[in-house]
């Protein structure tokens, strides 16, 4: 008997554009990486996107449809023997009138030593060069390496993208003499619960198909088994959480309650820390809100009540908190007054104290009594003894 090692996403990995699913926008006839293949004139790209979309996928199939060299490095793992080498190999491959692609995964952690060595035949053309990421490459990825590189991103599957993949699945089995059935119910919550990770459906689905179903029909309480949680991507130190700070912000900015809600609960599920989320929700309030005297104090109280009492109870006061400033008007009065203030400051003529508010001086205490109204000679009076 033959033991098969190979995860089924790695079997049904495209070897051509033409297979790849959901990055149509990419590879369509007229698209960037269409029109490399086409035109046979490659340039050194970054990929970029959430995981299971296809990045590497991409760069393998563009290599098998051009017969050119396929050399995969990861950037965390790489030594600088490895890079000297694969310039070697390139170099020759030149000779014998064949280009090479080098894969860089995880290239937004490439290190100054390992661009020294590829830089230069990036520039020259001796290699092409993709770097795969998960982060936004104009926030992780050095500038050197993107001033050249093409930069391309791919998108999370959609439902209809995600259906393909499950049908390709059904295929893939069928050949194999095995008619697969799927509940509705079951594919619906299987393709929610991946939120666009092809590779994460296909290993939840060959899950169900192999191991928890005896009769290859597939049911939601097989799902459930398989991928009891919905698979968030999320990740404290990289973009995903400015992002989910910029949308959850600007549905307030636009009094959109429900959008705000939504993205706040979307942040409390990827895991951010709630002390994280209190401190953008107090930033909102101050920044976006001045016009509503309640918008403040309800910051503070969530922020309080996070403290105090943290998940899950918290994401009560934060919600009453985002509802309350989503239903103010916009009003920047305060962040406009304070920036436009100390710019000022910095860069308008020089205003010194007058004399009279000098700290000291008559006219000092006397601007106190005025601005806080106070009866000296009546206050101090108060306090000396009758008689």
């Amino acid at each position: 008997m033959t033991i098969s090692i190979t995860p089924l996403a790695a079997e049904l990995r495209p070897r051509r554009l033409s297979e790849i699913i959901g990055q149509e926008h990419l590879t369509d006839p007229g698209k960037p990486l269409a029109r490399m293949v086409a035109k046979q004139k490659f340039q050194s790209t970054i990929v970029w996107g959430p995981t299971g979309t296809g990045k590497t996928s991409l760069v393998r199939s563009l290599a098998h449809e051009t017969n050119s060299n396929y050399c995969p490095l990861n950037a965390t793992k790489a030594t600088i023997k490895d890079l000297r080498s694969v310039v070697s190999a390139a170099e020759k491959a030149i000779e014998n009138d064949k280009r090479t692609f080098v894969f860089i995964d995880e290239c937004h952690r490439w290190n100054k030593s390992q661009q020294d060595v590829l830089l230069p035949v990036v520039e020259d053309g001796t290699i092409i060069l993709f770097g795969a990421t998960t982060e936004n490459p104009k926030f992780a990825v050095n500038s050197t390496l993107l001033s050249r590189c093409l930069i391309l991103e791919v998108k999370p599957l959609d439902v209809q993208a995600l259906i393909k993949v499950i049908k390709k699945v059904k295929e893939h089995f069928k050949t194999k003499g095995r008619k697969i059935e799927i509940d509705k119910d079951a594919a619906k919550t299987l393709i929610y619960r991946c939120s666009g990770d092809a590779r994460k459906l296909i290993m939840a689905l060959e899950t169900t198909i192999e191991i928890l179903s005896d009769d290859d029909h597939v049911t939601l309480e097989h799902v459930n088994e398989a991928i009891p949680d919905k698979h968030l991507v999320f990740d404290a130190s990289g973009s995903e959480r400015y992002d989910l700070a910029h949308c959850y912000q600007e549905s307030i900015q636009n009094s959109d309650a429900d959008a705000a809600i939504y993205w706040l609960a979307k942040w409390i599920e990827s895991g951010e820390d709630p002390a994280y989320i209190c401190r953008r929700i107090l930033i909102t309030a101050f920044e976006d809100c001045a016009g509503n005297p309640l918008a403040a104090p309800m910051a503070m109280a969530a922020c309080y009540a996070t403290e105090r009492t943290g998940l899950p109870e918290c994401d009560i006061a934060m919600a009453l908190a985002t509802c309350e400033m989503a239903k103010s008007k916009r009003n920047k009065s305060a962040y406009k007054a304070i920036r436009e203030a100390r710019a000022d400051v910095r860069n308008g003529e020089t205003i010194h104290v007058p004399p009279e508010l000098r700290a000291g001086t008559p006219g000092y205490y006397a601007a106190i009594r005025k601005t806080y109204l106070i009866d000296w000679e009546r206050d101090v009076s108060a306090l000396e003894p009758d008689g």
